[in-house]
């Protein structure tokens, strides 16, 4: 229960993504991976970094592990993004959408290949692996009305 309440943010967050995770990601959408993931995405980056003593401390270590897997999807979902959390906050859909575009075509190219939404594709894909994993570690806190009832 005490984890519950420390972690409140963090795991509104892990669930809020958990539930916008598709099944195929629309990677030729950069307004939906906007909304439903690096959006997201950031957000739990600033949660995990301002609370990384709190995490550590109060989940077990396998459950901080799954964690630890999740900042560095975070970090590899940023490095691929190439925006900086502080400069994060300015954008919104519509800016990210040209500032995707933009990165795209700066990009280099083999034929069907671009290296700038390849990267991307990748770190989000991760990301979305590593989200499931935390969310199934500590399901127990973000639905524990569900699990109370099933005791």
């Amino acid at each position: 229960m005490v984890k519950k309440y420390a972690l409140f943010n963090f795991l509104y967050l892990i669930n809020k993504q958990y539930k916008n995770i598709e099944e195929f990601p629309s990677f030729d959408r950069p307004d939906i991976l906007f909304s439903n993931y690096i959006q997201v995405g950031y957000e739990l980056m600033q949660e995990c970094t301002s609370n990384t003593e709190l995490l550590e401390n109060l989940l077990t270590s396998y459950e901080w592990d799954s964690v630890k897997n999740l900042k560095n999807s975070l970090y590899k979902l940023r490095i691929s993004v190439g925006i900086e959390e502080k400069e994060f906050d300015e954008f919104n859909t519509e800016k990210f959408v040209k500032y995707f575009h933009m990165k795209k075509d700066e990009s280099r190219t083999n034929g069907d290949y671009n290296m700038f939404q390849s990267m991307m594709e990748s770190s989000i894909n991760e990301y979305i692996e590593s989200v499931k994993r935390v969310y199934n570690e500590l399901k127990q806190y973000i639905n524990y009305n569900e699990y109370k009832k099933s005791l």
